[in-house]
């Protein structure tokens, strides 16, 4: 899952009839089933899914071959591929973090500088360097810091103060540079506008080159290219050392002082009224840095689709999503990611097979139902965004989507929500939809239906996963997930420690609903779909 608010559209619930004539083929759907498509997709040999990599590829083709051996349509697709590329610059390994070594139990066990990486020419460093703190470098005496990772305040504005580290780097030979900004926040340089020398505390740098290295579309890409300029004048070839905006989050696990305490410290240093005695709370700093000159690259991947063509209704379609990419091997071990999203995308494929089998049996849905497991969602809601603008069907005639992503655990990992599920849902009938799934939740003793998996989570789910990119559209959608926890984005998110019961009940869940929806009698499509010219501010964040 891509980290943004589930949007409240009941529509997950329609399941009010128990004795529906889907009951049986529903009823085919398993724990075992579940699992073994979860420890398939989340096994280290396919090394963490990463979109455009051999993981991703191998994901892929197992899931194409299962919709292939039960006979869905594949919409004329070879493979069921629906394939496209995205483009980067060259693909930096960057990994740069630090353990926490016990001061404050309360901290992560790890924390990696994530905010901005700057400004390197081509480079390459796998070492482990102690941390030395300088405050803002001007009384260093010139001393051997090769083995050192310089933390040091930013002075005034970002051009100034690289200035000054170029010139550290020059005396002492250091190669690594954290500089400690006041303030960083969720802000996107504009190379029409912002003078990069001037940035400073007064306007957040996040992900400045970050962006650069992601995967995007090519008409994404002049902006992109507009930083690769200006950057590439900025820090020349000379320039063999490599820079961090550390946020004050990450101040926090590096000092007991708070970035504001660094600063007025540094004043009376300055003034010979106090001297720079700072204890860190960490030792040492993990660096496996690869970086190149930039060089723009292709990354060809593809979603997976699978069709069952409905009967009175069926120029009107549900699609039904799940990403199968996740994010790699971003440290020494790969993010299997079993809950994000091998347990959504597991769902998709035992859903696809459980109505073609009821379909071959003569029970089809009055719509059409299109099984999407997309790519790229972890680089920006990437596939989700192509089906949208390259829809096999008409995207006027979608009636909804349907989007399952992280089913398989308990939120914030409590023993309380083992048995909730969240269903957020916005659009078209949102109030009869949240009615029904209202009276499921009371005829399933075995599932709890919540719209409330708390206010932050809430919003942040509502552009975080691929619903995002169909409900800009005005698309309805609806959300299942099970909720955020510790091992979210970790190499400990593996398959043994799926809730299979529980994402075996939403499974069925879904599927029932996604069947009584499909056979609705009366317009349940969207009159007034978008087609968005500008980006607004979501999408200029990931985008």
């Amino acid at each position: 899952m891509k980290l943004i608010l589930l949007l409240p559209l009941a529509f997950i619930a329609t399941i009010a009839f128990s004795q529906s004539k889907i009951e049986p083929f529903v009823k085919t759907i398993t724990q075992e089933n579940l699992k073994k498509h979860i420890y398939t997709l989340a096994s280290d040999s396919l090394e963490g899914r990463k979109t455009g990599e051999i993981g991703q590829k191998k994901a892929a083709k197992y899931i194409s071959t299962f919709f292939q051996s039960h006979n869905l349509n594949d919409m004329g697709m070879k493979d069921y591929y629906q394939p496209f590329n995205l483009m980067a610059y060259s693909k930096n390994k960057v990994n740069v973090y630090f353990k926490n070594n016990g001061y404050n139990k309360k901290k992560k066990p790890i924390r990696e500088f994530k905010y901005g990486h700057f400004f390197s020419q081509e480079m390459e460093l796998h070492d482990t360097l102690e941390f030395k703190y300088i405050g803002y470098g001007y009384d260093l005496k010139t001393e051997d810091l090769s083995n050192k990772a310089v933390l040091l305040l930013l002075d005034e504005n970002f051009g100034k103060t690289y200035e000054n580290i170029k010139q550290i780097a020059h005396n002492t030979h250091a190669k690594v540079f954290i500089v400690l900004f006041p303030k960083l926040g969720i802000w996107r340089f504009n190379p029409e506008k912002d003078n990069i020398n001037e940035l400073n505390k007064m306007q957040p740098v996040a992900a400045l080159t970050n962006e650069i290295y992601g995967l995007t579309f090519e008409e994404y890409h002049s902006k992109y290219q507009k930083k690769v300029e200006i950057i590439s004048q900025f820090s020349k070839a000379e320039d063999a050392f490599y820079t961090i905006a550390a946020s004050t989050y990450d101040a926090r696990y590096l000092f007991n002082e708070s970035i504001k305490d660094l600063i007025k410290l540094e004043k009376q240093v300055a003034k010979g009224k106090a001297k720079r005695n700072i204890t860190l709370l960490t030792d040492s700093l993990i660096c496996n840095i690869k970086v190149n000159n930039f060089k723009k690259e292709n990354s060809p991947t593809e979603n997976v689709l699978a069709y069952i063509e409905g009967t009175d209704k069926k120029e009107e379609a549900i699609v039904v999503t799940a990403h199968y990419d996740h994010i790699g091997k971003p440290r020494e071990k790969a993010c299997v990611g079993a809950d994000d999203n091998a347990s959504g995308t597991a769902a998709v494929m035992e859903m696809a097979r459980t109505l073609q089998l009821a379909a071959e049996q003569g029970l089809k849905p009055k719509r059409s139902i299109i099984f999407a497991a997309v790519s790229g969602e972890e680089e920006g809601l990437r596939g989700s965004d192509f089906f949208v603008r390259h829809s096999p069907v008409p995207i006027e005639n979608i009636a909804l989507n349907v989007n399952l992503d992280m089913i398989g655990r308990n939120n914030g990992n409590k023993e309380k929500y083992n048995q909730t599920m969240y269903l957020l849902t916005k659009g078209k009938n949102k109030r009869k939809y949240s009615k029904i799934a209202k009276r499921f939740d009371k005829a399933n003793p075995d599932l709890k239906i919540s719209k409330h998996p708390g206010l932050m989570k809430k919003l942040l789910w509502s552009f975080s996963s691929d619903h995002y990119r169909f409900r800009r559209r005005n698309i309805p959608v609806a959300v299942v997930f099970t909720g955020l926890h510790p091992d979210y984005h970790t190499p400990r998110d593996t398959p043994d420690k799926i809730n299979y019961p529980k994402a075996t009940e939403i499974t069925k869940l879904t599927c029932q609903t996604i069947w009584e929806i499909a056979n609705i009698d009366k317009n349940i499509l969207e009159k007034d779909i978008e087609h968005p010219t500008k980006q607004n501010f979501i999408d200029r964040i990931m985008d």
